[in-house]
């Protein structure tokens, strides 16, 4: 059975790039054990979010009270980040102080405070 110039040039290619993929996917395992070589994701996690002492903490946010305008909010927890808005409504989040994941989201529609909900707060 013959095989066609094309078809030769096709294998080729066909090899060369599964070699090369082959390659690419050994370059990113490692033998090293994984303490002795820290994460760099993992650490910008570590300090931007457990290291939160000025987050929000279930007290803090139990005294919230709905129908209170932004800034009473900003004086007695400090400020959000927005994110999300309309014409109407605002939502802030703030990051809980008790670490990964925790966080209270406010909702303000004319400056006033109309929802309010939590996760994971100590």
């Amino acid at each position: 059975m013959k095989i066609h110039p094309w078809r030769k040039k096709g294998l080729a290619w066909m090899l060369t790039l599964t070699m090369l993929a082959i390659a690419c996917i050994g370059a990113g395992c490692s033998s090293k054990p994984v303490d002795q070589e820290p994460c760099y994701i993992a650490q910008v996690v570590e300090d931007d979010v457990f290291s939160n002492a000025e987050g929000i903490n279930k007290s803090k946010y139990d005294s919230l009270e709905l129908g209170m305008t932004y800034q009473e909010v900003s004086e007695t927890i400090g400020q959000g980040t927005i994110i999300s808005q309309n014409e109407e409504v605002v939502i802030y989040q703030y990051l809980g102080e008790s670490g990964y994941g925790a966080n209270a989201e406010l909702v303000f529609r004319d400056n006033k405070l109309i929802d309010k909900n939590e996760m994971g707060l100590k």
